[in-house]
């Protein structure tokens, strides 16, 4: 503690601006590779496709013949959240950068990942 009051002050903003920096790609990073971290869900085997119009309730994908077998999804919903990140002008002036994120409640991933949920088989619903 002695050693940061010790700094003098463009030293320790300069550290910080790093920092904030270092801690905006490890957000960013995570957001991007949450999703292999997936999670197994363990979904009532339903039969194949009844029809063509069928649809999975959980992935939202129609039937069609070359349909995988396994079901991968979001068992979450969509919500906005904002981020803000402090960051400096190249003339050392600070600045706030808000970025808003559409991102999923199951897994706080950004709206177009592949799901982090996976289901043995589809859980067909007549259309």
């Amino acid at each position: 503690m002695l050693m940061i009051a010790a700094l003098p002050e463009g030293r320790l903003r300069a550290l910080l601006a790093r920092l904030a920096t270092t801690i905006e790609r490890a957000i960013v990073h995570e957001l991007r590779h949450n999703h292999l971290r997936k999670k197994k869900y363990v979904a009532p085997l339903s039969a194949p496709p009844p029809d063509a119009a069928a649809v999975c309730a959980n992935c939202r994908k129609t039937a069609t013949p070359a349909t995988p077998t396994q079901c991968t999804f979001h068992p979450g919903d969509i919500e906005e959240r904002v981020f803000e990140f402090l960051s400096r002008t190249p003339e050392g002036r600070p600045f706030a950068i808000r970025r808003t994120l559409a991102m999923w409640t199951c897994c706080a991933e950004d709206y177009p990942t592949v799901g982090c949920a996976e289901a043995a088989a589809h859980l067909w619903l007549a259309a």
